[in-house]
């Protein structure tokens, strides 16, 4: 019988080694290997967002945005689970007050069809991306996952469990992200504290 190395020898050189270019793949390894592990570390309780002192699971009707979340600090990944019939919004704001320019995270907008990045002040927006075509993403009966990373002026949104954001921007003029806050244009469960 052959060994495992003559074997292997005897593959002709075109199917020894069937690699993807590095460039089409090394960008996704790091960013699955760059969510999956800060994720781990904030659910484990190692990251900036401590699950088990200072996490908020909260029931919301239609009302302003709560800031009662730990401090955000960028970079970081904030993951999250909503059951919430459309209108998710996080805000992320230098203050915890959210009175300045914050950058509003829509999710599941016009009806649950859409989805937006803005960085705005009250009702006017500077900077927005989408919106992304995100039919069906928030559910009422069931909790949906989702995590938020922040990297300087780089924003992207995406589902818990899938690497791939499904909306993402760089923005020109950033502004700094210390707090997280959050509302919904219809009644909500939001849950911060990991587990899922």
């Amino acid at each position: 019988m052959a060994s495992p190395r003559r074997l292997r020898s005897k593959l002709p050189p075109s199917r020894r080694y069937q690699c993807a270019p590095r460039s089409m793949w090394s960008q996704r390894i790091l960013r699955v290997i760059l969510i999956t592990s800060t994720a781990w570390l904030h659910l484990n309780g190692h990251g900036h967002h401590d699950a088990s002192s200072h996490c908020k699971k909260s029931t919301l009707k239609d009302g302003p945005m709560q800031f009662d979340q730990p401090e955000v600090q960028s970079p970081d990944v904030v993951t999250f689970t909503v059951q919430a019939e459309r209108d998710a919004v996080v805000g992320l704001s230098p203050t915890s007050l959210g009175d300045r320019e914050i950058y509003t995270i829509v999710i599941g907008g016009n009806l649950n069809t859409v989805s937006t990045i803005g960085r705005c002040e009250g009702d006017s927006c500077e900077w927005t991306v989408g919106p992304v075509s995100t039919p069906w993403i928030l559910n009422a009966s069931n909790p949906r996952g989702f995590w938020i990373e922040t990297n300087g002026s780089y924003i992207a949104v995406g589902k818990l469990g899938r690497s791939e954001p499904f909306m993402y921007g760089v923005d020109p003029a950033p502004i700094t992200v210390r707090f997280l806050g959050y509302a919904s244009g219809s009644p909500c469960t939001w849950d911060f504290c990991g587990g899922y």
